[in-house]
């Protein structure tokens, strides 16, 4: 038992740079030299988006307070772009990702399984590199300014998507710029493929780069109607979220079933533009959309 408060108040009182958000802490990470805070610590686990630690809150909390770790419980996963960039810019190194997918039909069967073309391929400049499929990050004047990358089928791995090391955790992945701004009401998802169903869909939409782990104050930019769209399991990080977001927050609500889990699940079972339609001309102004599948 911590006399001093909860985990988190120990963890932001001990580890360095560290600055507190609404329901994690992210600072330096105690585990390799780096100078930026990467380490993000969740009142249960830890992760560092740089090299990969993991273990629980209470074992970095014991580590941090010079005291016996009775819990030990880590991996590691290797950041593959800290060993791409030691060679190429960002820019470069998703530049020649693109062109090996590009190069290579064989790789892109993953991405057309799960939805996506030859055209959105390239609109988004997706590429492949050491089983990675990697997504630029643009900004609207459509400069990189960040990227993800998604670990492919015949990697093994605990952690789905990577970040460069030192990136904003915050950071948004918005398939298209110009859709955005010029609708009322937008569509977030927390998942990269999520996002990308929805823009073939025909509507705008976002996404998270950390999963569910987003500070609220990254939306501010958006003033208009933000539809959360969680996957199965996601809905109470969603209403949370949307309840800081103010009038802004909406959250879809899907009765998910079989072997669907998520929006982009929805998209390859040919809904999700109909729901998606339903909704943005709705006059329904609750808190939260529901919505069944028919």
């Amino acid at each position: 038992m911590y006399q001093n408060g909860s985990l988190l108040d120990n963890v932001e009182e001990k580890l360095e740079s560290a600055h507190r958000y609404e329901n994690y802490v992210m600072g330096m990470c105690i585990f390799h030299d780096g100078y930026r805070p990467n380490l993000m610590v969740h009142e249960d686990t830890y992760y560092c988006l740089s090299c990969g630690a993991y273990g629980s809150t209470e074992s970095l909390v014991q580590k941090l307070s010079g005291m016996p770790i009775r819990i030990t419980k880590v991996r590691y996963v290797k950041n593959p772009f800290t060993k791409w960039q030691q060679e190429d810019s960002l820019f470069t190194v998703l530049k020649k990702s693109y062109l090996t997918l590009k190069q290579n039909t064989g790789y892109k069967s993953y991405l057309y399984n799960r939805g996506l073309d030859d055209w959105t391929i390239q609109k988004l400049k997706i590429g492949y590199r050491e089983d990675w499929y990697t997504f630029p990050i643009f900004d609207k004047n459509l400069k990189v300014i960040g990227a993800v990358a998604r670990a492919g089928e015949g990697r093994k791995t605990g952690h789905k998507y990577i970040i460069p090391s030192g990136q904003d955790p915050n950071l948004l992945y918005i398939p298209s710029w110009e859709r955005l701004e010029a609708q009322r009401a937008i569509f977030l998802t927390y998942g990269i493929f999520d996002a990308i169903s929805i823009f073939l869909a025909g509507f705008p939409a976002l996404s998270t780069t950390s999963g569910q782990r987003l500070d609220p104050s990254t939306l501010d930019q958006f003033r208009k109607t933000i539809y959360i769209f969680p996957d199965r399991g996601e809905e109470d990080s969603a209403i949370k979220l949307a309840n800081n977001l103010g009038w802004r927050g909406r959250v879809i609500s899907y009765e998910y079933k079989g072997g669907i889990k998520d929006p982009a699940d929805i998209y390859t079972s040919g809904l999700l533009k109909g729901i998606l339609y339903d909704i943005q001309t709705s006059e329904n102004n609750t808190e939260t959309v529901r919505t069944k599948i028919c």
